[in-house]
């Protein structure tokens, strides 16, 4: 065999070794990055989903029913409404910090996933403000109950008050976090 032919096999074994080399280190790139988007992914849904079990104890401890009775020392209705407007006040801090992690990993969830995830916070802020009125309403009405009946102010109870049956608020504030959480498992089961 003639020299010239065995450089060039060489060079053509050596350049097929180097396709074979580009290609297998493409793919093993492109791997690599799927795994770590998963891996983020993954992080991101979990850390989400945590907040939001989080907010669903803020919500249940905001309407816990437990210190009820916190009108039985007051006077007059003025201080039964005080009463309520302090225990719910330090109760609704314990929901606002709990919203705002919420907020703060859904912030980097949309940076990720984009806009997909806003659907799901806003029917959790639309349930948060509909528990805010309510409470407004429930110390308003014990502030001047002659304002309004005992069947509406029995009704309001009802709606702050979560006394472990299915009631209007407590159906709102479940499906919007299980619709959430449905969104978040979609991200974790996918890794």
């Amino acid at each position: 065999m003639n020299p010239s032919w065995i450089s060039a096999i060489c060079n053509i074994v050596v350049a097929g070794a180097t396709v074979v080399a580009a290609v297998t280190a493409i793919k093993s790139l492109r791997t690599w990055r799927r795994q770590m988007q998963a891996q983020i992914d993954y992080k991101i849904a979990r850390r989400v989903l945590k907040a939001s079990y989080k907010l669903g104890q803020a919500f249940a401890y905001v309407r816990s029913p437990s210190g009820y009775v916190f009108g039985h020392l007051a006077t007059n209705h003025d201080e039964q409404a005080d009463q309520a407007t302090k225990k719910f006040d330090k109760r609704w801090q314990v929901l606002e910090d709990a919203m705002q992690d919420l907020e703060t990993e859904i912030l980097e969830a949309r940076v990720i996933w984009g806009n997909e995830i806003d659907s799901h916070m806003r029917k959790i802020r639309q349930c948060k403000g509909n528990l805010f009125m309510t409470i407004v309403e429930h110390i308003e009405a014990i502030r001047n109950p002659e304002r309004t009946t005992p069947e509406e102010r029995k009704k309001l109870r009802h709606q702050v008050y979560s006394h472990g049956t299915e009631d209007t608020l407590s159906g709102e504030i479940s499906e919007a976090l299980k619709s959430l959480e449905e969104e978040l498992r979609r991200h974790l089961e996918e890794k």
